[in-house]
């Protein structure tokens, strides 16, 4: 049974970068594409709490989408359709 969020989720092919800043726009990217199409039930994904500027910049431009903690590290962003 998975205890840590990064037990539960993996990437179908791993980044050709080491770079932080990399992954954060990776994850801002991810959350930014499921607002733009209507989804017909809620979707949540996982990104690491330093993108959590990045998602406020989102929903200032309009986005919307509900951020919660999900553990050290991690914040739960769920897209609702």
């Amino acid at each position: 049974m998975p205890t840590e969020p990064e037990d539960e989720f993996a990437l179908v092919l791993p980044f050709d970068s080491d770079d932080p800043e990399f992954t954060r726009g990776v994850q801002v990217g991810m959350v930014y594409a499921l607002t733009l199409p209507p989804e017909e039930r809620p979707v949540t994904v996982l990104v690491g709490e330093d993108t959590a500027e990045m998602l406020v910049r989102l929903m200032e431009a309009g986005h919307r989408f509900t951020v919660a903690d999900n553990g050290p590290g991690w914040l739960a962003v769920q897209v609702q359709p």
